[in-house]
């Protein structure tokens, strides 16, 4: 499940996923948010959440999130990344640099520092 983080600072759009991130979550949840975010070339600034429980990606999910990734390729600035899952966060550090955009991973404690980086010009 992906739904919406209400109240972040302009400029910066989030999610947070939990359970298991579909299809459905991305077309109904992220295309949209995404997409009004990068709306007339804005760039995008992403807080993303990936709670403990969240178990994995359904394969439809992982399909709509590389269409997502292309299709606002220049649009997208900076990307946070707040988890505690040790192999995710080795596994962004390791291959960050495919990712549009700069890429910071935090620890979930550090949630509002990774807000702070997001703001930060």
């Amino acid at each position: 499940m992906v739904k919406v983080i209400p109240d972040l600072p302009a400029g910066i759009v989030g999610f947070e996923a939990s359970d298991e991130a579909t299809a459905q979550d991305y077309r109904e949840t992220l295309e949209p948010l995404i997409g009004q975010a990068a709306k007339d070339g804005a760039k995008v600034r992403v807080l993303a959440v990936l709670g403990p429980d969240l178990r994995g990606y359904e394969g439809g999910a992982m399909l709509e999130d590389a269409k997502l990734g292309l299709s606002a390729w220049s649009s997208w600035e900076r990307i946070a990344v707040v988890s505690d899952d040790h192999r995710l966060r080795e596994a962004i550090h390791f291959l960050g640099w495919m990712l549009p955009g700069e890429v910071a991973v935090f620890p979930m404690g550090e949630r509002a520092k990774a807000t702070d980086w997001l703001r930060a010009s």
